[in-house]
């Protein structure tokens, strides 16, 4: 589960589609907690390393201001949601 939603990730940062990866972070935040609920108070690894990797893009994409540009007004809101919900996530 968690595995396959990971890998769905990877395809949407590689196809830079912000709308598909925000819906993709959430049931990544579902699976995560329910992991969390499971193994008593331990969140799984492989959560942080994908929140990490979805930042680093989301900074790259965030310096490159003709891409922001050329951004779809829908694809825009889905890339600025997902940004302040990954920096509250990496906060926590």
């Amino acid at each position: 589960p968690i595995t396959a939603i990971v890998d769905e990730v990877y395809i949407a940062i590689r196809n830079i589609d912000w709308i598909l990866l925000l819906s993709l972070f959430e049931k990544l935040n579902k699976q995560a907690e329910k992991a969390q609920r499971a193994v008593h108070a331990r969140v799984p690894r492989i959560y942080f390393r994908v929140l990490l990797d979805i930042e680093d893009e989301l900074n790259s994409s965030f310096d490159d201001k003709d891409a922001r540009k050329r951004m779809s007004s829908s694809n825009a809101k889905a890339f600025m949601s997902l940004r302040q919900r990954v920096c509250f996530y990496i906060t926590l």
